[in-house]
């Protein structure tokens, strides 16, 4: 090995070793917005506790991309297995992948299931055998994330195909369904009478500043604050600030994904320059890197309303 091989590993070594001191990650710990999520869980559990039946009412729940939705599924569907005795098996979870194809979601419940099944069955085959497996294991509800992924909005048979599937699969389980994902789910649904009846359309939550609303905001980014003071050497006062919340929140669109990814990557470029506050040219830095790699970007587009002196209200 030359000497020149010798010091560009001598400098890989160098940089593997100090990549927590070059860039903290330093990372939220989960906040529940109460007042922001009351709505949604209370649609859930009604959609939960309703007696079996081959007709129930499911829940469509959609929002923009970067609203939180991940982070509520991920949380709620734990909080009420435990809360109502449900096991492994009382909600079955799953995610459409980019391209999952109807018998590749059905596929995903029965192995969420643990139940046996050949890959050659075809769909008329599988959903039977989803019915009878959530009956055997006594499942309670059906959650699909990122619904959107199993829809083509260019493509009529498969949204026929996809539409019949959430007509056959509570009335095969005698099970609620609930998906999620972006607004195209309830743009679909609308294509059917028959399917559009049997859904609730529950749209994900966002901060606003108008009547009063901003405290909301306000006691998420002071959590955050405080957490930021409790665990790193910064300091920060952006919930006192009517300048920082506006500026959150214009930038986020309201939502609480992006609010809290503008926050901590405002807080990692403040500790890898060693400072001591949390101040707005960090906050400023933040938002032009994640605008510059269009990590705030929408799918559809997101209004946000500002009213004049929004904090006297």
């Amino acid at each position: 090995m030359s000497e020149v091989d010798e010091n560009i590993n001598e400098g890989i070594i160098d940089l593997i070793d100090n990549i927590d001191k070059k860039l903290p990650l330093w990372r939220s710990e989960l906040i529940i917005p109460n007042e922001l999520w009351y709505h949604i869980v209370k649609w859930f559990l009604e959609t939960l506790n309703q007696k079996n039946s081959d007709r129930p009412k499911n829940l469509a729940l959609f929002g923009n991309t970067d609203g939180g939705k991940n982070t509520f599924l991920n949380h709620i569907i734990p909080a009420v297995r435990n809360k109502y005795d449900l096991g492994t098996y009382g909600v079955v979870y799953v995610s459409a992948l980019t391209n999952t194809t109807l018998k590749g979601l059905y596929h995903s419940i029965l192995r969420e299931l643990n139940w046996s099944y050949s890959r050659n069955m075809s769909i008329q085959e599988l959903e039977p055998l989803v019915g009878i497996a959530c009956q055997k294991r006594k499942c309670q509800l059906i959650v699909i994330d990122e619904f959107s992924q199993l829809q083509n909005n260019r493509d009529e048979p498969r949204q026929r195909e996809v539409l019949k599937a959430l007509r056959n699969i509570p009335k095969q389980t005698y099970r609620p369904l609930v998906i999620a994902g972006v607004k195209k789910v309830v743009d679909l649904l609308e294509k059917d009478p028959e399917t559009n009846n049997r859904f609730m359309k529950v749209e994900f939550p966002r901060f606003e500043l108008k009547n009063g609303n901003w405290r909301v905001l306000q006691r998420v980014v002071k959590s955050l604050d405080e957490q930021v003071n409790r665990t790193t050497s910064l300091t920060s006062k952006f919930s006192m600030s009517h300048l920082r919340l506006q500026t959150l929140f214009r930038k986020s669109k309201g939502k609480m994904g992006s609010m809290i990814a503008i926050y901590e990557r405002a807080v990692r470029i403040a500790l890898s320059e060693e400072n001591k506050e949390l101040q707005k040219k960090y906050l400023d830095k933040a938002i032009t890197i994640l605008d510059d790699n269009q990590l705030l970007d929408d799918n559809e587009r997101v209004l946000v309303e500002i009213p004049d002196k929004w904090w006297e209200n």
